[in-house]
Formats: structure tokens, sequence, C-alpha cells
């Protein structure tokens, strides 16, 4: 039940954030728009935020490779 590049589950989050459909679900953008909506809840923390996105509960590595990647790409 999740789709797309950023694995965005359209069952969930288009009850969550209504311009998130199946048109768009499986896009960057709809993986925009959840990360979006993360952030707000977390009030721009981005650990917290990334952390829910990518399901992190125990495990953050992936969390931590985002950031750094996010790191690389802003040099």
């Amino acid at each position: 039940n999740v789709f797309g590049i950023c694995g965005v589950n359209l069952k969930i989050w288009s009850e969550i954030i209504p311009e998130i459909n199946k048109d768009n679900v499986d896009s960057l953008y709809g993986g925009y728009l959840v990360l979006n909506h993360l952030l707000a809840k977390h009030n721009g923390n981005e650990f917290k935020a990334l952390a829910e996105f990518k399901g992190s509960v125990t495990n953050f590595k992936p969390v931590y490779k985002v950031l750094e990647i996010k790191k690389r790409i802003e040099l």
C-alpha cells in the first residue's frame, strides 16, 4: 500500500493532506507534501520529521544518512 519513490501511503496521507491523490502520491511532490506536514508537526525539527517519515523508532541510521546527504548537497 506504499507507493512511489518516496514510499507514501495513499490511504493514510490522503486523509491528512488533501493535496495528495492517486496522481501524485508516487512522486517526489507527494514526499515533499508529507515531509512539509511532518516538519510543521515537529516545529521544524528535521530529525524528528525525518524519523517519522522513515518510520525510524530505534534505528536512526536512515535519518542520519538523509541529513548527511542534505549537508553535502548544501555545500
